[in-house]
């Protein structure tokens, strides 16, 4: 039966209330409940897995725990394939998800943990892929290291589904509850009906010698797809009050500083706001944060950094290492940001964004490194820091980090995902 697109509002509004009273009430979790998530429960799910792609020679089994909104990915003890497999995991149906996972428990048990969070129970199919065989840490030199064929790289069959039975609140994956995507079409979700109008929403890559007149070749035309997306928009917690009065009376002036990333961002927030004076401040490399770009950043009253995309991108030189990023980060920390805070200037950073699975990311050795391995651990140095500096860190992962393979470009989110973004910098920037 569809669910009424008022009725999924309301119901995105019920769960951020509920999430807010968890948060209130609910007790710390125990050490036991903790030490033991990979117990196979008497009640599970089995999910299919794709037999064909070579990685899944290397997997046990899947399994979904509806009670725990938790799913379990066995690997085989002796595996040879897939070592130490990366994985990207998606929920659609009414609503999006993405799938958190942690490694903690592969070496010891041979499984890798998922946890999700929907806010409405129901059926919704299921995306798991592998993107490389190997963790990356902070020694790890990426340079050569190649991400898994994405046309072989999705480990769960094409119709696989699990029933969603648990609201979750107390491991909440969203990055600051800023919303959730939902699809606002009246629809059934069918998996049996080839005409239902929801479908599997399958990650977007484009394939090898895919570009020029090849580009309107089907096995090109079909994975790079971007229609997929238009069925969704997103909704906003109720605790954001985004509508058109929350920037009235708002003044001042607002610096987007990085590369092209950031210049999208200035754009959108010109069109939202008429009074707050939004500009970018062009720097395209961590190590270019020094202490004589203090003056003219100085002139912002509030500064949001967002760095990485030329650090990790394909010019000519390789990534920046992580050891590298970290220490340019930490110099720029006290070269750069911390005169600025000296200077009454409100400084934040926000997270790299993901770049969807483009040709340079996934040939092999890469010639672009900016996938969502890499940005991960660039974001946790960030985050890191910030922590450490007392810098506040804007996660936008509820807005771009599901939809992170949209950009139609390869790199830059120039549709509603962008508008969203620079929606929300304002609010919490202005407000």
């Amino acid at each position: 039966m569809a669910i009424p697109r008022r009725k999924r509002v309301l119901i995105i509004a019920a769960f951020f209330i509920l999430m807010a009273w968890h948060s209130m009430n609910a007790p710390e979790p125990t050490k036991a409940s903790y030490s033991t998530p990979f117990h196979h429960p008497l009640f599970h799910q089995s999910i299919p897995i794709n037999r064909e792609t070579p990685i899944a020679a290397d997997v046990e089994s899947i399994v979904h725990i509806a009670d725990e909104a938790k799913i379990l990915v066995y690997l085989h003890s002796n595996r040879t394939t897939c070592i130490e497999p990366q994985l990207i995991g998606r929920l659609s149906g009414y609503f999006l998800s993405k799938i958190k996972w942690s490694y903690q428990h592969v070496t010891n048990h041979n499984v890798i943990v998922g946890r999700y969070t929907v806010p409405s129970p129901g059926n919704y199919f299921l995306e798991i892929i592998a993107t490389m065989c190997q963790a990356l840490d902070m020694d790890t030199d990426a340079t050569n290291v190649c991400l898994i064929d994405p046309s072989q790289h999705r480990l769960t069959m094409d119709n696989a589904t699990l029933d969603a039975a648990l609201i979750t609140t107390n491991n909440n994956n969203n990055a600051e509850g800023i919303g959730f995507w939902y699809n606002k079409n009246e629809v059934t979700m069918d998996t049996t009906d080839a005409t239902s109008s929801i479908k599997p929403l399958f990650t977007r890559y484009q394939p090898q010698n895919c570009r020029g007149d090849n580009a309107a070749l089907d096995r090109c035309k079909i994975p790079t797809d971007v229609t997929r997306f238009d069925p969704y928009e997103f909704q906003f917690n109720s605790q954001f009050f985004l509508n058109d009065e929350y920037l009235k009376g708002k003044e001042g002036r607002l610096c987007f500083i990085g590369a092209s990333h950031s210049r999208v961002l200035a754009r959108f927030a010109n069109q939202i706001s008429n009074n707050i004076h939004v500009l970018q401040v062009d720097h395209r490399y961590v190590a270019n944060l020094t202490q004589s770009e203090v003056g003219y950043a100085s002139k912002c009253g509030k500064v949001v950094i967002g760095m990485g995309q030329w650090d990790a991108g394909h010019h000519g030189m390789g990534p920046t290492s992580f050891r590298e990023l970290k220490k340019e980060m930490n110099r720029a920390m006290l070269e750069f940001v911390k005169p600025l805070l000296d200077a009454n200037v409100s400084v934040y950073f926000r997270n790299m964004h993901y770049n969807p699975l483009g040709d340079l990311i996934t040939q092999c050795p890469p010639a672009d490194w900016r996938n969502p391995n890499v940005v991960d651990t660039y974001n946790i140095i960030t985050k890191e820091l910030c922590n450490e500096f007392q810098v506040p860190f804007i996660d936008t992962t509820d807005i771009t980090g599901i939809m992170w393979d949209r950009q139609e470009d390869w790199a830059h989110f120039k549709d509603i995902s962008g508008e969203l973004e620079a929606r929300y910098f304002l609010y919490r920037v202005f407000s």
